[in-house]
């Protein structure tokens, strides 16, 4: 099967998925209200936490590996995750009651419970589907988030509309990870098998350890700006934030979110075996080179949307109950673009093996969480600390960019195509912010397409180096490897 279609049917079911996250949240959130959300988001920050554990890379451990499609190899990180989700699930329960006293969410403690059942779950999957990965077949994978969503979406807006409340987000989490690991059984090639080899443990472990330390500042990252919502008042002594506050920030940033997780996993699944199987470093390069002009071409797009009618398509999509959304979703949406971007550095190096590169633009990231605690013990409004999320991202890609390069010129260089893509996002969250306030949002969005597609056919007309590099990366969805 040809690279192009492998890509397409992966973005295709990793699409599906998403759309049924986000139909399932703006449902619910449209039968539960602001209030119930903000108490969803406390879930999420506890779902986020219990992942960072989980980001050991067993399945990227099993794609990058030389005895990654050994039966052994499976073995040995299944046995770590039944027992990390076991350890897991116990901590969930014995911290259910301090935590929902922490987020002052009492009322909720029962679902803090229930959320125990989550590492459990995928603790027991089988990761014959990072195998399948390994080979260039996702199709398992695929059938596991788009299953695995609707399933949750289902689930989800019945709660809803029984209960009104929070339950909802409780059942489709729960439901989420459930059918996902039983998913994983039905669709494997090998049967669920557990086993220890301790030189592949060793190898695991040092090729998980900066996984882990970047997936705690990811948790940081990704929840801290929520955390620091959360507890402000408690560390202030004064009330500024309340749970529909936190509610309305939570479903911009869910929003925000989808191309991330649509981006990453395609990266993972598709174009890190592809880099990771060049013949030389010039090959390896170009194909570098080709994912950051497809990663970038879409941020862009993405800052356009964001910056000019993201906003009013939240509130048609949440209602008015939420409020004004424009600022934050310009804000979140580009900071989400620009770690898009970030995901073409953390490929190229995990395609040799190098972890790091991950987290050190991890630690990069944790000044815009350290910022947002400052903003929002300051008592700033919630657009400060989405601002604190774009200055965090554009450091962590920065440092990420530097280091790949550094690390790995002869094979991941791409000079100032990442600056320059970097400048350009926010030129264009600038422009399509001012133009929204100015013209309107979606006259803005019309002009700033328009200019985009003229750059880029001017481009292609005056500029041969330009046309080199399209032609490289519309070839990225052309060129054909064996199955």
């Amino acid at each position: 099967m040809s690279t192009k279609r492998r890509v397409i049917g992966f973005a295709a079911g990793r699409a599906m998925s998403q759309l049924a996250v986000i139909v399932r949240g703006i449902l619910i959130a449209r039968m539960v209200g602001p209030d119930n959300m903000g108490i969803a988001a406390t879930f999420m920050v506890v779902v986020s936490f219990v992942e960072m554990f989980s980001t050991t890379g067993s399945d990227r451990f099993l794609i990058q590996d030389a005895e990654g499609a050994e039966p052994k190899t499976a073995r040995t990180l299944q046995l770590v995750a039944m027992v990390r989700g076991a350890v897991l699930s116990l901590a969930i329960l014995g911290l259910a009651w301090p935590i929902s006293g922490a987020f002052e969410t009492r009322g909720a403690v029962a679902g803090y419970f229930l959320l125990a059942l989550i590492p459990l779950f995928r603790g027991f999957q089988n990761l014959d589907w990072a195998v399948q990965q390994r080979a260039l077949r996702p199709k398992t994978s695929v059938l596991m988030g788009v299953v695995g969503e609707s399933s949750a979406l289902a689930v989800g807006v019945l709660v809803a509309y029984i209960t009104g409340d929070w339950w909802a987000s409780v059942a489709s989490m729960v439901t989420q990870a459930f059918v996902v690991s039983l998913v994983s059984h039905l669709r494997a090639e090998r049967r669920w098998a557990i086993g220890f080899d301790r030189e592949i443990s060793r190898r695991a472990f040092r090729f998980a350890t900066p996984l882990f330390l970047s997936g705690l500042l990811l948790f940081l990252a990704m929840q801290g700006d929520r955390i620091a919502v959360s507890i402000a008042d408690t560390i202030r002594g004064s009330a500024t934030y309340n749970l529909a506050d936190l509610g309305r920030y939570a479903v911009a940033g869910s929003i925000a979110l989808l191309p991330m997780t649509i981006c990453s996993d395609l990266a993972y699944a598709v174009f890190l075996p592809w880099i990771r199987t060049s013949s030389d470093d010039a090959s390896a390069r170009r194909k570098r080179r080709d994912v950051v002009l497809l990663y970038g071409s879409f941020g862009l797009l993405f800052v356009v949307g964001a910056s000019t009618i993201g906003g009013p398509v939240l509130t048609l999509l949440f209602g008015k109950s939420f409020g004004n959304l424009e600022s934050l979703m310009a804000l979140l949406g580009t900071a989400q673009a620009i770690r898009v971007l970030r995901v073409t550095a953390n490929v190229a190096a995990m395609s040799t093996g190098n972890t790091k590169n991950i987290l050190y633009g991890s630690i990069g990231r944790t000044a815009g969480v350290v910022a947002a605690l400052i903003v929002t013990i300051s008592g700033y409004p919630l657009e400060f600390v989405a601002a604190c999320a774009v200055g965090g991202e554009l450091l962590a890609l920065s440092i990420a960019e530097f280091e790949v390069q550094r690390t790995s010129r002869h094979r991941a260089g791409t000079g100032l195509l990442v600056p320059a893509i970097m400048v350009l996002m926010l030129v264009t969250l600038g422009l399509g912010t001012w133009m929204a306030n100015t013209i309107g949002p979606w006259l803005s969005f019309g002009a700033l397409l328009l200019v985009a597609a003229l750059a880029v056919l001017a481009s292609w007309q005056w500029s041969p180096m330009m046309r080199v590099e399209i032609r490289e990366m519309i070839s990225v969805l052309r060129r054909k490897k064996s199955a």
